[in-house]
């Protein structure tokens, strides 16, 4: 894990509010972003688009050139996030 790569936003008491990570290896030229997450009382305040947009200034100084998340929520695609690819999962049932 890269430190670096994992970034909160704290409110005044210094409470984690908002955080994003990203997943990196140089070997790739790509960020994996996983997870993302705002505390619901401090959502629409800009915070969850804050760390993930800092998250990934972070991961292109470091040299990954693209950005993958496994979501088609809107959040994302107002992040200019683009949908790559489509998936299908199956589970079992162990």
């Amino acid at each position: 894990m890269n430190s670096f790569l994992h970034i909160v936003a704290e409110n005044e008491d210094g409470e984690y509010v908002a955080y994003c990570g990203l997943w990196y290896s140089q070997k790739t030229d790509y960020v994996y972003v996983e997870p993302v997450c705002t505390i619901p009382e401090y959502r629409q305040k800009g915070l969850g688009k804050a760390v993930v947009l800092e998250a990934l200034k972070r991961g292109r100084s470091l040299g990954a050139e693209k950005a993958y998340v496994i979501s088609d929520s809107s959040f994302y695609k107002s992040l200019g996030f683009q949908q790559h690819s489509h998936y299908t999962f199956y589970w079992y049932n162990i």
